[in-house]
């Protein structure tokens, strides 16, 4: 089974084997994301990273920056078929959000965990939520293991990937972590190497009803 399957198909062997990084710039030009068909690039054999292109079975929801809003989200229909993703880029401090409102899941990249809250009220009701805290874990391994790492030849910086996975007739949170090795001499050639946030991939769920 490939990489992209075994992410569908048992997304929590998937998150314990390897680590993913999203790459939505063709789908960053609005704060409204939707459809997506989703394409792999191995970065090494612990990293792949995600593709996305508009249009397709699966779906993407931005990051938006303080100037352009905060704020990226995507309506996802309830009723979606076990293995659908629901991709966003990555997170340093931003949130995940998901209300229901009518018979959509609205996804949302909160900027800073408080960008959503500044626009006021937001429809629907509110079924998951999953801030910095609870994706970096309490020992913060990514900033701080990054801070170890670095070095005067070596700038090292850290991800957090939050997958979004319909899985059991639900849907399933994950996370995986990456550090990202940049040679000051020599920044085109990064190292990309895989870190474990949380013992158990899987920090939430809720049911797609």
């Amino acid at each position: 089974m490939g990489v992209l399957d075994l992410l569908r198909n048992d997304p929590e062997s998937a998150c314990k084997s390897y680590a993913f990084t999203v790459d939505g710039s063709t789908m960053n030009s609005s704060p409204t994301g939707g459809a997506c068909t989703i394409t792999l690039e191995k970065i090494n054999d612990q990293v792949y990273k995600l593709l996305v292109k508009s249009g397709g079975s699966d779906f993407f929801f931005p990051y938006m920056n303080a100037s352009t809003g905060g704020v990226g989200e995507c309506k996802v229909p309830i009723g979606q078929r076990d293995g659908t993703l629901a991709l966003t880029g990555s997170m340093n401090g931003c949130a995940l959000q998901v209300n229901r409102v009518g018979n959509d899941f609205v996804f949302y990249h909160d900027s800073n965990g408080e960008s959503l809250a500044k626009k006021g009220n937001v429809a629907g009701t509110q079924v998951c939520r999953v801030e910095y805290k609870s994706y970096a874990g309490p020992l913060q391994i990514g900033e701080r293991k990054a801070a170890d790492l670095t070095t005067d030849k070596v700038k090292t910086y850290f991800q957090h990937c939050i997958l979004s996975v319909h899985t059991g007739g639900k849907w399933k949170v994950y996370v995986t972590g990456i550090h990202t090795l940049t040679p000051v001499s020599n920044p085109s050639k990064p190292t990309l190497v895989p870190f474990t946030p949380h013992l158990v991939p899987c920090m939430t769920s809720f049911d797609d009803s």
